[in-house]
């Protein structure tokens, strides 16, 4: 993850903690349709203040974020373990984990060549099988993509729809910091998985106005 994405958050982590103290709604949604393993160890990778660890069901869980100041305001699981970093390069050891999180991560990344490398860390300190849960903002939601469609039949340059700097507004909507975001289609989430020892499990759109704004996946490890 890049500096720049760091010192963002690091500049809305005051109100960011106090707009977000209870797991995301999105995320609750798609993690009920997933039989939880037994006695399973949880590595939520881009954790924030551990929102989406509460009422987590396993065994022990860790939490990786690379913004000491949403760390600091912790409001997870009172055991669990609170790391500072971010993917690409994890501290963990190889085989430490059987159950990631990755939600609302890999879309602020802006170098594919990162997001492959995020991967090939996922893999690395997963246990086979093991399960990762993760989620990515899509390009084609119904709110936004006739707005792609216009600047294609205009011949527009796509890439400031495609790539994009949105603004974090606090609560007398003033805008505090802005964040990277890559929209996603499903092919290219897809392309990074099939170069990768994960299948998909469960797959599903889910949030937003019109119930598709996020690509929600489950996959499984298919070797170790």
């Amino acid at each position: 993850m890049s500096l720049k994405l760091r010192d963002s958050y690091k500049l809305i982590a005051k109100d960011y903690l106090n707009k977000k103290s209870q797991p995301w709604e999105d995320y609750k949604s798609f993690k009920s349709l997933i039989v939880p393993k037994i006695n399973q160890i949880t590595i939520d990778l881009g954790a924030a203040n551990g929102r989406n660890l509460i009422n987590d069901d396993s065994n022990f869980s860790i939490a990786l974020e690379l913004c000491f100041d949403l760390l600091l305001g912790f409001i997870g699981p009172k055991n669990s373990q609170k790391v500072a970093g971010a993917l690409p390069k994890t501290p963990f050891r190889k085989n430490s984990s059987d159950n990631l999180l990755c939600i609302a991560v890999l879309h602020h990344i802006e170098n594919k060549e990162i997001v492959s490398a995020s991967f090939q860390e996922m893999e690395r300190i997963s246990t086979c099988p093991s399960s990762l849960i993760l989620s990515v903002w899509r390009r084609y939601r119904y709110d936004y993509r006739n707005k792609i469609f216009d600047a294609m039949k205009k011949k527009q340059n796509l890439n400031p729809l495609i790539n994009h700097n949105r603004p974090w507004f606090d609560s007398n909507k003033q805008i505090i910091a802005y964040r990277f975001y890559h929209y996603y289609t499903f092919k290219e989430l897809y392309e990074f998985v099939k170069n990768s020892n994960y299948q998909f499990q469960k797959i599903k759109y889910i949030g937003g106005k019109y119930n598709d704004s996020n690509i929600f996946a489950q996959l499984i490890t298919t070797s170790g």
